[in-house]
């Protein structure tokens, strides 16, 4: 393992999507970067659920990947939820919709980036890893 990897080792990623396909995509990516197996949830009220239960055993997530569409409850609902139950990570909204339509709301909701999910590489994850231990080094 590099050393910007070991730097990385303790993070622990949520990948939030109703496609299963995508979360294995995710999985994949982020497996090469990090230590630990990525939490998988396929719905934010799923993902809501990991978050709180994370946090009671002491082990938050550092980034949650979170599409943006899904059933019943979606990405900006979800993650406004988890801003006001406290969560500071890095949330990064993966949407396949190209258009800015929902970029202010997504900004609103607590949303730190938002992300074309179709041209995500380990690149791009890593770079919102070093963004979520700049957070946990520089707490505001």
């Amino acid at each position: 393992m590099s050393d910007e990897n070991q730097e990385r080792s303790g993070q622990r990623v949520l990948i939030v999507d109703d496609d299963e396909n995508m979360r294995e995509i995710f999985s994949f990516q982020v497996r090469q970067l990090i230590e630990e197996e990525p939490c998988l949830a396929a719905n934010a009220a799923e993902a809501i659920s990991k978050v709180d239960e994370a946090a009671r055993e002491g082990r938050p997530f550092n980034l949650i990947l979170m599409d943006i569409r899904m059933p019943n409850m979606d990405g900006v609902q979800a993650s406004k939820l988890l801003r006001e139950a406290g969560f500071k990570g890095v949330i990064a909204a993966c949407t396949a919709v190209s258009s800015g339509t929902g970029r202010r709301e997504s900004i609103d909701a607590g949303i730190d980036v938002y992300v074309d999910k179709r041209y995500v590489k380990k690149e791009t994850i890593q770079a919102l890893l070093d963004q979520a231990l700049s957070l946990d080094k520089n707490p505001c």
